[in-house]
C-alpha cells in the first residue's frame, strides 16, 4: 500500500472523556421521558461521532496493545465501512488473526498455520468483541433484539440503562449507556467455552476515548478494561489510528488461505 494511500493520524489518548452532545431527539425530550431502547441505540451512535465523519471513511486500521495477565500483545485491528474485519494479535512471535467478510468468519490460532471457519455462534462471540474495541455506527443496532432490561449506578453515582442485545446466533451482548451523554460506560460479554460446555461472563469497562479528526468531523473509539469471574484482568489501549483510502481486498475477503501475514 503506497503512503498516497493512508493518511496517518498518531492520537493521544485522553484522560477525561470529552462531553457529547446527544442526538436532538434526546435534548428535545420531555423531562421524566426515559428513552426507548432504540432510541439509547440511537444516543450511543451519535456519541461516537458525526455521521458525517463515518459516512466519509473507506475504512481504518486500529493499532494498539491487548495486555492480560502481564502480557503484552500487539494488535493491528483493519475494518471497513461495510463491517469487514481482519483482526491479529501477536505474542512471542506468535500470530492470531480473525477474518470477517460480512457473511462468515475465519480463525487461525497462533500455533495453526491454516485457517478454520468458525460457526455462527462462534463468528458472533468474535464481532461482539471487535465491536467494543473498534465500533461502527451500526455495530449495535444490528442485532434483532434490543430491549432494556435494568438500570444501574455507576461509582459516580450516574444511572446508566442497560440493554440486552441479543444476536440471531450467539449469547447477548449487555451495553449499559449514560442517557446523559449516549456513551457506553460498561458491557457484559458472554463465552461459550467449547470444551466444558460452560457459559462465563466477562465484565467490560469502558476507559478513555480516543477522538480522530476524519476530516469530515470526529469519530470516537474507545479503550477499555475486561475482568472475568475471577481475578484475571485485560485492558485494550488504542494508540494510532489510519485512515485508509484503498484497503487489500485480500485480507478482508476468503479464501483467507492465500493471505500471507504482515511481518
Amino acid at each position: 500500500m503506497t503512503a498516497g494511500s493512508r493518511r496517518a493520524l498518531l492520537v493521544a489518548v485522553l484522560l477525561v472523556a470529552p462531553a457529547l452532545a446527544g442526538s436532538a431527539r434526546a435534548q428535545e425530550r420531555a423531562a421524566g421521558e426515559e428513552p426507548t431502547a432504540a432510541e439509547l441505540l440511537e444516543l450511543e451512535a451519535a456519541a461516537r461521532g458525526e455521521r458525517s465523519a463515518w459516512d466519509a471513511l473507506v475504512a481504518f486500521e486500529v493499532h494498539g496493545t491487548l495486555s492480560a495477565n502481564g502480557r503484552e500483545n500487539e494488535v493491528r485491528l483493519l475494518r471497513d465501512r461495510a463491517g469487514r474485519v481482519r483482526y491479529e494479535r501477536r505474542f512471542r512471535g506468535q500470530l492470531l488473526v480473525f477474518v470477517d467478510d460480512g457473511e462468515r468468519g475465519w480463525l487461525r490460532s497462533g500455533e495453526s498455520e491454516s485457517f478454520e471457519p468458525l460457526d455462527a455462534a462462534a463468528r458472533e462471540q468474535q464481532l461482539q468483541s471487535i465491536d467494543l474495541m473498534a465500533p461502527l455506527p451500526d455495530s449495535f443496532r444490528r442485532h434483532p433484539r434490543c430491549e432494556r432490561i435494568a438500570d444501574q449506578e455507576d461509582r459516580g453515582g450516574r444511572r446508566l440503562a442497560v440493554l440486552r442485545l441479543t444476536p440471531e446466533h450467539g449469547l447477548p451482548l449487555d451495553l449499559a449507556i449514560d442517557p446523559a451523554t449516549g456513551r457506553a460506560e460498561r458491557a457484559v460479554l458472554r463465552y461459550r467455552d467449547p470444551e466444558d460446555g460452560g457459559t462465563y461472563e466477562m465484565q467490560v469497562f469502558l476507559l478513555e476515548d480516543l477522538p480522530v479528526d476524519t476530516g469530515a468531523g470526529t469519530i470516537v473509539l474507545s479503550g477499555y478494561q475486561e475482568r472475568d469471574q475471577g481475578t484475571s484482568v485485560t485492558s485494550w489501549i488504542p494508540d494510532r489510528v489510519e485512515l485508509l483510502e484503498t484497503v487489500d481486498e485480500r485480507e478482508l475477503s476468503a479464501p483467507v488461505e492465500a493471505v500471507p501475514p504482515r511481518p
